[in-house]
């Protein structure tokens, strides 16, 4: 499979997921458009240079997180910017989030809101990328050039973190 042929499937199995993050993390959705692009123009670059991917998600979600954290580093970004829009870009809350992730409040919408916006990186990027983008703790590991042990860190110490920014959370 050439490399034309590897973006193009990669883009069509990714790109909504790729997004959702994006907006998700940035609450913009030109921003988010234009670190998927790069995401993409960065991986053919890549490619185009002769190396090889191995994992092509866990791959993309690496270079959208670079990207994500360069345009946060040039631009200022507003954590509590709306999430109700992020309905707008297909999350869908309560099918995305496990019951089994023991975070799941009265309304998937509502921990949004309340928690996630609040929540401290890195366990919100842990969280996000674990729970809303399905990822397993290898590929976030990888995504975040941290340990497996290290990730899964994250996401517990996140969960638990969460869990006390819920309403009605009896601390």
């Amino acid at each position: 499979m050439n490399n034309s042929e590897r973006i193009s499937e990669a883009y069509d199995a990714h790109i909504d997921a790729l997004f959702r993050h994006a907006y998700f993390r940035l609450h913009d959705r030109e921003a988010a458009k234009d670190v998927v692009q790069q995401t993409f123009i960065k991986t053919w670059e890549f490619l185009e240079m002769g190396n090889a991917v191995d994992n092509m998600r866990a791959f993309l979600f690496t270079v959208l997180h670079r990207q994500i954290i360069d345009y946060v580093r040039t631009h200022k970004i507003r954590a509590t910017d709306s999430l109700e829009n992020l309905h707008e870009v297909g999350v869908d809350f309560a099918s995305n989030i496990r019951a089994d992730a023991d975070v799941y409040h009265a309304d998937a919408t509502q921990v949004l809101k309340t928690g996630l916006a609040k929540l401290p990186e890195p366990y919100k990027t842990a969280v996000i990328l674990r729970y809303l983008n399905e990822l397993s703790p290898v590929e976030i590991a990888s995504i975040l050039d941290i340990s497996v042990s290290n990730a899964s860190a994250r996401i517990s110490r996140g969960l638990r973190i969460l869990r006390t920014l819920l309403p009605n959370h009896a601390s």
